[in-house]
């Protein structure tokens, strides 16, 4: 996991030298963590997985060439991003989608992860 935030925060070092801003969002607070697990472990009946959160303490959530990776609550400001219980509250409207998690979306698809194996 950390070989993949250290990719992350230099592309992040990219887009901030050349357009004066990154895709970074501010880094989730302990409150917002721990309301995220309690809020998981109501709707999955599981803990968000350690490596998520410990992208979460990096970015609460970002969005960068189109993929949306959600943050532990819903970020309206200075983007639209669905925190990662919204999104899935609306992904499991579909019954046979719940046995999965999404953890970020991209255009017409989602970036999941199987509870069943």
């Amino acid at each position: 996991m950390s070989v993949l935030i250290n990719l992350i925060e230099q592309k992040n070092k990219i887009e901030e030298s050349k357009y004066q801003e990154g895709f970074l969002l501010p880094p989730a607070t302990e409150k917002q963590l721990i309301k995220l697990q309690e809020n998981s472990l109501r709707l999955f009946k599981r803990k968000i997985s350690d490596q998520f959160i410990e992208l979460l303490k990096i970015s609460n959530g970002f969005s960068v060439n189109g993929l949306n990776v959600y943050g532990a609550n819903t970020i309206e400001s200075p983007i639209y991003l669905p925190g990662i219980i919204e999104a899935n509250e609306s992904f499991y409207e579909e019954y046979s989608l719940k046995q999965f998690i999404a953890y970020a979306d991209e255009n017409m698809s989602r970036v999941v992860f199987n509870l069943n194996t």
